[in-house]
């Protein structure tokens, strides 16, 4: 057999961890292990001091075989706090700066495993304080993973210019179904990348879907690689404009089955553009908008009735995310213990300090109190209970007074702006009814004014109307005239024009025979009094000489 180059390394990967640990002179951590084999590895990156994390970095390197990372910080979700308010810093930041400078070096190592692992499917990095650099790093290993499945950044600050460098990676690694950004400072800008990356997606799918389309094939839309959930949950920064980017670019989507928006500022305008959206997308069975306490009950109960209806009522693969405040609810409060007097505590004059207890009545409390010197009970006389419990009844009767005030004051600015709206409302109608008036009497001097035009009438305009039509057809008469004197009165008789017709006409428009003769004569002087060389010219047919005019019937 022939000689090995070096000794056979173990595929156990705890055995490889533990064998790195006493390179390094650390003890293994047993959680590290227990993951281990199950081919998972969850830390929690807190508990790591600067020592223990070679063993780390070298596991993922090596671990081909791992299906799922996992690591989350807590210190830097407590520092998240700053962002509502609360900001609580411990006593020991060490880990934190032992994990900013080892960042690097983990996000080269997990894109090691992504290059050369085909069994890795979840990759979770929660509440680590990532630079641009190391997300482009990440994203350059996401586009190559042939494997990979899930991707979790909830509590990363990637911010919209870190999302838009993973968007790039997104459009290519189609292997990647469910992705988390909660609680990673992005804005509706960061939508606009996300729904870039999910129409990319659609297309290709479309084009897929087209080729096994033929040969009478049936696609199978469930089967095909893209995104199927994302969640945005805690952005507060996307509000309506984000949702109104979300519902443009969902209503023909086929394979987005769930949208994670919860505490994420939408209101009622945002919620409308969703609904509206849900009318042509029947392919989303989870829309979660819990959270937002702008959006209306109704309109909440309105968008799960469809989801509900899109999901036929049964259980789906793609699960109801429970509902988290923010990154206060990782971190445990811590409340300031009361310390009872006489404990080491003041000396001198006797003090009493009540400490709140839910569930204990006043005098209770009052008993289990002790003075500075240590006495008992027995130093707060009944006459103080007493007067400590009246002022309590004054102090709840003036609360009511004071709600009852505010009430009153309520319904008396209510009462103002009824009488105000009541008011407008009367003048409103009083105008509407001066201007149906105005109408009315407009209409009426139209209307004598019409009357007035009829009765008066314009006698010249129809006398010159009725001399315009007499005149042109005593003209036409006199053509036809024209026609018989040349000889083509057949032709005048072809088109259907008779001499009887046309006197007709003349006696209908002059009232008489004398007028249709007059008129008539009138005509063929007038046109006999021109010229003869125009009129044959102008008359189809063969020319007749000037000379032949004499020899003519009629002439």
């Amino acid at each position: 057999m022939a000689a090995r180059d070096g000794p056979r390394q173990p595929r156990n990967l705890g055995v490889q961890y533990e064998q790195q640990c006493v390179r390094e002179g650390t003890a293994p951590l047993k959680e590290v292990i227990d993951g281990l084999e199950s081919l998972q590895l969850h830390l929690n990156v807190d508990r790591l001091s600067r020592p223990r994390w070679p063993p780390v970095i070298k596991c993922i390197q090596m671990g081909k075989m791992l299906k799922d990372i996992s690591f989350k910080s807590s210190q830097c979700a407590e520092l998240h706090l700053s962002d509502v308010g609360i900001l609580r810093r411990r006593a020991v930041e060490q880990p934190v700066e032992n994990l900013r400078h080892m960042l690097p070096v983990l996000c080269k190592a997990i894109v090691e495993c992504l290059d050369s692992s085909k069994a890795l499917k979840s990759l979770n990095l929660e509440f680590l304080q990532l630079n641009l650099r190391e997300i482009d790093a990440l994203a350059g290993g996401l586009a190559r993973s042939p494997s990979l499945c899930t991707l979790s950044l909830a509590g990363c600050p990637i911010t919209d210019r870190g999302l838009e460098v993973l968007c790039r990676s997104l459009k290519i690694a189609t292997t990647i179904q469910c992705v988390d950004f909660s609680n990673c400072g992005i804005t509706w800008h960061g939508v606009e990348f996300l729904t870039k990356v999910i129409q990319t997606q659609a297309v290709n799918r479309h084009a897929q879907a087209w080729a096994e389309s033929l040969r009478y094939r049936y696609p199978d839309l469930d089967v095909m690689p893209g995104l199927r959930r994302l969640s945005l949950n805690r952005n507060p920064r996307i509000a309506d404009r984000g949702a109104n980017v979300l519902a443009d670019a969902l209503p023909d989507e086929l394979w987005l089955k769930a949208l994670d928006l919860q505490a994420c500022g939408i209101s009622n305008f945002g919620a409308d553009s969703l609904v509206a959206m849900l009318k042509s997308n029947s392919s989303i069975v989870v829309l979660d908008l819990r959270g937002n306490h702008l959006i209306g009950k109704r309109k909440l109960q309105k968008i799960l009735k469809k989801v509900y209806y899109n999901s036929g009522g049964g259980n789906t693969e793609f699960k109801w995310l429970p509902v988290k405040v923010g990154p206060e609810a990782v971190v445990k409060k811590s409340r300031r213990a009361v310390k009872p007097l006489g404990c080491g505590g003041v000396k001198g004059r006797a003090c009493i300090r009540i400490a709140r207890t839910p569930g204990v009545s006043l005098s209770n409390r009052l008993d289990t109190t002790v003075n500075g010197r240590g006495t008992s009970h027995n130093t707060i006389s009944k006459r103080q209970v007493g007067m400590t419990k009246e002022g309590m009844d004054v102090q709840r009767k003036f609360d009511n007074s004071a709600g009852s005030a505010k009430r009153s004051e309520a319904s008396q600015s209510y009462r103002g702006q009824l009488q105000k709206e009541r008011e407008a409302r009367e003048k409103a109608e009083r105008k509407v009814s001066e201007m149906q008036a105005e109408i009315r009497r407009l209409r009426e001097e139209n209307g004598q004014l019409s009357t007035a035009l009829l009765e008066q009438g314009m006698p010249g305009a129809e006398e010159s109307l009725l001399h315009s039509v007499e005149s042109s057809l005593s003209k036409f008469h006199s053509f036809l005239d024209l026609l018989e004197d040349v000889g083509l009165g057949q032709l005048a008789a072809v088109a259907g024009l008779h001499r009887d017709d046309i006197s007709s006409l003349l006696e209908s428009a002059t009232g008489g025979q004398g007028g249709t003769r007059q008129l008539a004569e009138e005509g063929s002087l007038t046109t006999r009094e021109e010229p003869r060389r125009s009129n044959a010219a102008l008359l189809p047919g063969p020319k007749v000489p000037v000379s032949t005019w004499s020899l003519l019937p009629g002439c």
